[in-house]
């Protein structure tokens, strides 16, 4: 779909905008869940600081 749209010379932010929010509606569950399982954890607890880190790989250059 977005491929097509590039071909044809037409926008394709609302294409990128429409898979971003599919890819965080299945993420964010997942996030959430491994986070709450984490505070279930004695050495963490229900207050105990959590949190993620992530690095996107989108702008790398591949030669």
């Amino acid at each position: 779909m977005m491929q097509r749209a590039m071909a044809a010379g037409e926008p394709v932010g609302s294409i990128v905008v429409r898979y971003n929010a599919h890819l965080a509606e299945r993420a964010v569950p997942e996030w959430q869940a491994t986070l709450d399982a984490l505070q279930e954890l004695p050495k963490i607890g229900a207050a105990g600081p959590v949190g993620y880190f992530g690095i996107s790989m989108g702008t790398e250059r591949r030669v």
